[in-house]
């Protein structure tokens, strides 16, 4: 499932996007969110990840779960800045050996 939210212009250019997987057994997860690099750091990811939290508690669940490489220091701040907790890492997961993070968040 994909997730458009038009900040500011619905008809403007997609500056960014967050796809979500629901599953009825394995729960919520946010996938890897992209945002365009000249819109990085102005608040979109933080809106983007803020919706689709809100999507995971309008449905029903108990925790949305997601994921980023430890090396991705700015998402995974922002991760833990909404709530995230760290649950489990997998070691040299990344085409260039990066750890894989992931996090879980109650709801």
């Amino acid at each position: 499932m994909f997730i458009r939210v038009d900040f500011p212009d619905p008809d403007g250019p997609i500056n960014a996007i967050l796809a979500v997987r629901v599953d009825s057994v394995q729960g919520f997860e946010l996938m890897p969110i992209g945002v365009a690099a000249d819109r990085q750091c102005s608040g979109i990811g933080s809106r983007l990840l803020t919706h689709g939290i809100a999507v995971a508690r309008q449905a029903g669940f108990a925790a949305a779960d997601t994921q980023v490489f430890a090396s991705n220091a700015r998402m995974l701040r922002l991760l833990l800045a909404l709530g995230f907790i760290p649950v489990r890492m997998e070691y040299h997961r990344g085409p260039e050996g990066e750890d894989l993070v992931h996090l879980k968040l109650r709801l």
